[in-house]
């Protein structure tokens, strides 16, 4: 949970943000250009409370926002967790496009 969104709302159930990890491959003023996955983007870093630096690994909210600074290994074991899970989502999705559409049974 973004403790900088999600704690902050009065009841606090039920909300979840998602925070990419993404490295920093260029700086330029109060933006920055990051990589995740192979795939660059520009974010703001106003809400950051830390300078950063290139190489860095920042977490990205809402694919435009860099909240906060998160240690190398981290950034690397939280991806390496969703691109097994974006591999096993693909693979679901293309077993079930084969059997045209088939359920494979949760939720149904």
């Amino acid at each position: 949970m973004c403790v900088r969104c999600c704690a902050r709302q009065p009841d606090g159930a039920g909300r979840v943000c998602v925070a990419i990890p993404s490295r920093v491959t260029r700086l330029c003023g109060m933006t920055v250009t990051v990589e995740c996955f192979g795939i660059e983007r520009e974010v703001s870093v106003a809400l950051m409370g830390e300078p950063i630096a290139v190489g860095d690994y920042v977490l990205v909210r809402s694919g435009r926002h860099a909240i906060e600074r998160i240690d190398r290994d981290r950034a690397l074991d939280v991806l390496s967790v969703m691109e097994q899970f974006l591999t096993t989502i693909e693979a679901e999705a293309a077993s079930e496009q084969r059997l045209g559409g088939a359920t494979t049974g949760r939720g149904a």
